[in-house]
């Protein structure tokens, strides 16, 4: 579709790209479904919620704001591959991601406040400095940071909210520090840890306090940056410290009451 857009009814192709060149604007809400990519190449704005379906392997592009102008109500993203910039909205941002997705602008509450979920077994790296105050909940894959929060739990990856990672999700720290408080569960993402860090040489802090809602594990990279933990952690849950040559740093150790499993597989772990 060349030019502005009016959307306010459902539309469905089967194979077909569809890419919208103009701004466009919600007039109701809206479903778009395609096994092939969706493009927008400039602005969506309106009141009303949006839902993209991807059914096969394309991908789905915002390269303007999305909400800038008028706040969305809702938008539910299932794709391969996500690349947005900066998202406005009420309720909730709901990605579903099988491959390496991004959405490098700030993500901001709309009228009210907007929670971001994450599912899908791709990565999702979120790198503006976001504000969003509704929280975030990891279901499924990776959450990877690309961004470190400010001052107390401000402009971070996360927004302002707490985030939570259930069993099948996980948080790549990715070298930056993260101040969100943090609500963790099981083995991360193909046992990849529920809080780990990947990059080879740089360290990176969770500053924020941490729950433990299950058994969970925590691992750092097999390189030389250092993982710091400088919150309190709590839970009546089994707590696995994995990590390799490099080095592990925690600090308060006396704010984890041991009462139930505690282990490090660690070569290196300092106070």
């Amino acid at each position: 579709v060349s030019g502005p857009s009016n959307l306010r009814a459902n539309v469905t192709t089967t194979g077909n790209s569809q890419t919208y060149s103009g701004a466009v604007t919600l007039s109701a809400d809206t479903t778009l479904t395609d096994a092939g990519n969706i493009l927008f190449s400039s602005t969506v704005d309106g009141a009303y919620a949006l839902t993209i379906v991807n059914s096969g392997t394309g991908d789905v592009t915002f390269t303007g704001a999305v909400g800038g102008t008028a706040p969305l109500t809702g938008l539910t993203i299932t794709t391969d591959v996500l690349t947005a910039a900066a998202i406005n909205s009420t309720g909730t941002l709901s990605v579903t991601n099988g491959g390496a997705s991004s959405i490098t602008g700030i993500i901001g509450n709309g009228t009210t406040a907007l929670a971001v979920t994450k599912a899908g077994a791709g990565t999702l790296t979120l790198s503006g400095a976001n504000t969003y105050t509704g929280g975030t909940t990891i279901t499924n894959g990776v959450a990877k940071v690309g961004i470190s929060s400010t001052g107390t739990v401000t402009n971070g990856a996360f927004g302002t909210g707490s985030v939570t990672v259930n069993s099948a999700g996980a948080i790549d720290l990715n070298s930056y520090s993260v101040a969100n408080a943090l609500s963790l569960s099981g083995t991360g993402y193909s046992s990849s840890g529920a809080l780990y860090n990947s990059h080879a040489t740089l360290g990176a802090t969770a500053s924020g306090d941490i729950t433990l809602a299950g058994a969970t594990t925590i691992r750092n990279s097999t390189g030389s940056g250092t993982l710091t933990l400088s919150g309190t952690i709590n839970g009546a849950q089994a707590l696995t410290i994995k990590h390799w040559p490099s080095c592990f740093k925690r600090k308060r150790w006396n704010r984890y009451s041991v009462n139930k499993p505690f282990s490090f597989w660690s070569f290196n772990i300092r106070s």
